[in-house]
């Protein structure tokens, strides 16, 4: 399954802002729940986790309609930020929605001095996560059946 492709041409104008809501969160966990347990068939995974109230969750939206979102979590005791939960409704892939949240999640980190930003790419979407600067580490580990790849990237020196 392919879900992530180069950045379109043009691409869609949704709106980015941080969720802050009891039903933007709601929203994000029906559109995790759509790309990752009904799409990807992970049932059993949690949408959500521990890090969430800290983290800042972005929202895609089209006329105020959810089309995709992502978060990044901030450096915590031995952990450095992280980029995670990247997905987009499958109505808007391969428009540039996907693009959008990385690189404002991107410029979140910088603006924060993050020096390093870790994620875990499935593998499918290493190519995806190049564009951004992002280089693999590690070996290629599974989570629920599907390959991961940890990835990182490193904020530029101004």
């Amino acid at each position: 399954m392919t879900i992530f492709s180069p950045r379109p041409a043009t691409p869609l104008a949704a709106q980015l802002r941080p969720a802050h809501s009891e039903a933007d969160f709601r929203a994000v966990y029906e559109l995790r729940s759509l790309v990752f347990r009904e799409e990807q068939l992970l049932a059993d995974l949690p949408m959500t986790d521990p890090d969430e109230q800290r983290s800042l969750t972005l929202l895609a939206e089209i006329d105020g309609q959810l089309i995709g979102t992502g978060r990044l979590t901030p450096p915590g005791g031995q952990r450095l930020a992280y980029l995670a939960w990247i997905a987009t409704h499958h109505d808007y892939r391969k428009r540039g929605v996907g693009s959008a949240i990385v690189e404002e999640l991107m410029r979140a980190a910088d603006e924060a001095d993050y020096p390093m930003t870790l994620l875990s790419a499935q593998t499918h979407a290493i190519h995806f996560y190049r564009e951004f600067g992002y280089k693999p580490f590690g070996n290629v580990f599974t989570v629920r059946g599907i390959p991961h790849q940890s990835m990182s990237r490193t904020r530029p020196v101004a």
